[in-house]
């Protein structure tokens, strides 16, 4: 459907659209959930074409992705927070 021009230039679209949004969003949780759904529908993108369906592994791709993301700054968040509490250098 796309020739390697169009797929780059999607893809540097994709990019520079993930990059735009996380300036806008207020919390590292919704920062860390667009990052993840942009780079699992990028992924999921690649592995769709190679299996014969682009758009459903990018949209699968960008959900497991999106809750990765999430999940993942969740966790950094939590036990970075219970490390400051645990750590003397911050009493």
């Amino acid at each position: 459907m796309f020739n390697s021009i169009g797929r780059r230039a999607l893809g540097v679209i994709a990019v520079t659209f993930a990059a735009t949004a996380c300036q806008t969003l207020n919390t590292k949780k919704d920062q860390g959930t667009v990052i993840g759904a942009a780079s699992g529908a990028a992924v999921g993108g690649i592995i769709g074409h190679a299996t014969g369906s682009t758009a459903r592994g990018a949209i699968i791709g960008a959900a497991v992705g999106g809750a990765a993301g999430m999940i993942m700054v969740t966790r950094w968040t939590r036990r970075r927070r219970r490390f400051n509490r645990q750590s003397p250098a911050h009493r």
